[in-house]
């Protein structure tokens, strides 16, 4: 028995120009709504435009939309709105 494996670099831009890499983002699926994810940027939820790719044990894959490091809103309410005062939650 044969197999074949092609191994994809991630470490290329989708232009496939090298120098243009950029981190993997993975979030919860339940942090994106509509195409969009809401980050807390100094006391306010700002609505970011993503685009999503494969879902696989670390989360949903961002290809574009969030750099990483961002403070994301996990599971927004419904009614929630770009540019609502929101705050951490203490644990």
């Amino acid at each position: 028995m044969n197999s074949s494996v092609a191994f994809i670099d991630d470490t290329k831009s989708s232009s496939g120009s090298p120098g243009a890499n950029k981190p993997v983002v993975y979030v919860p699926t339940s942090a994106v709504r509509d195409n969009a994810v809401f980050v807390m940027s100094e006391g306010r939820a700002v609505r970011r435009t993503v685009r999503t790719g494969i879902v696989t044990s670390l989360g949903l894959r961002i290809e574009d939309g969030l750099f990483g490091g961002e403070d994301l809103i996990v599971n927004p309410p419904a009614d929630l709105k770009d540019g609502a005062k929101v705050r951490r939650r203490q644990s």
